[in-house]
C-alpha cells in the first residue's frame, strides 16, 4: 500500500511540473533605426568588367575616365591585383582591405 501511495505522489508531481507553462524567449528586430552600413573607399575598390574573348576593362573606385584594358589570364590578373594590393597598402597600411568587384558582361 505504501508503494502505491509514493507512486501516486510521484506521478502527482511529476504530471505538475509538465504542466507548468513554460515560454521561449523570441529574438526580435531591434525597434531602432538601422544605421548604414560603413561605405567602402573608393580608393579600396577595384572593378573588373568581364568582357568576351578573355578581355577584361579595370577601372578604379567609381572612376570611370580611366580604366584599362588587361587580357584574361593567370599573369595579367595577378599582376594587376597585385598592383592594386599595394598601392592599397601604400595608402591605408594594410593591403588586405582591398575589395575587388567583379562584374561579367552578358558575353562573358
Amino acid at each position: 500500500m505504501v508503494d502505491l501511495g509514493f507512486l501516486l505522489i510521484t506521478f502527482f508531481i511529476f504530471t505538475t511540473t509538465l504542466s507548468e507553462h513554460k515560454t521561449m524567449g523570441m529574438v526580435l528586430p531591434n525597434d531602432k533605426p538601422v544605421k548604414e552600413p560603413p561605405l567602402a573607399g573608393k580608393s579600396k575598390v577595384l572593378n573588373l568588367i568581364l568582357k568576351d574573348d578573355k578581355n577584361i576593362i579595370c577601372y578604379n573606385g567609381d572612376d570611370l575616365t580611366n580604366p584599362f584594358s588587361a587580357t584574361y589570364n593567370a599573369e595579367s590578373l595577378r599582376a594587376i591585383l597585385i598592383k592594386k594590393k599595394q598601392a592599397v597598402a601604400a595608402k591605408f597600411g594594410d593591403g588586405n582591405e582591398t575589395i575587388i568587384l567583379i562584374k561579367p558582361t552578358s558575353n562573358s
